[in-house]
């Protein structure tokens, strides 16, 4: 997203989206992996339908807060005058526009901050070797109470041994 909002050229947002997209399609084949293997087959579905409805929820707050943000906050600060608007136009340039280009900017740069945030959490950078394996067993079990009260033992135990 930082790409996409940096000059009014149709290129830079073209490669900006390229690369979103090609870096949502690693993350998301990643979750999918270590969802399939660390989570139940008879949990698999509730924990996915839980992670899309999350993930298509923030759509809508995202459409609510960008326009604003962009006409209140970065507007005026890249049309504006000082050292914080003359670093905002060497960014994103200056004109119609480049308001929601700063907004897009904003927001590749809270991505980053959020990823570099996870990697430096212990216990998510470890979660693929730390979090046991899913029994694959061929009999789906119809009590999931528990299934998810042998699931919050063992993150319990994952949590008394430092891990959480």
């Amino acid at each position: 997203m930082i790409v996409a909002g940096l000059r009014p050229n149709p290129v830079f947002p073209a490669i900006g989206l390229f690369g979103l997209g090609l870096t949502s399609a690693l993350v998301n084949t990643h979750l999918l992996a270590l969802v399939q293997a660390k989570v139940g087959l008879e949990l698999q579905g509730r924990v996915l339908a839980t992670n899309l409805m999350l993930t298509w929820l923030m759509v809508p707050v995202g459409f609510l807060t960008a326009a604003p943000l962009a006409e209140q906050v970065f507007t005026p600060l890249v049309s504006g005058t000082g050292p914080v608007a003359d670093l905002a136009a060497v960014l994103v340039g200056q004109g119609p526009g480049r308001g929601i280009a700063l907004t897009a900017v904003a927001a590749g740069l809270c991505s980053l901050l959020l990823a570099a945030v996870g990697w430096s959490y212990r216990p998510i950078r470890r979660l693929e070797d730390e979090l046991p394996d899913a029994d694959p067993g061929t009999v789906i079990v119809a009590d999931k109470d528990r299934i998810q009260d042998e699931a919050d033992r063992r993150l319990a135990e994952l949590a008394d041994a430092g891990y959480g």
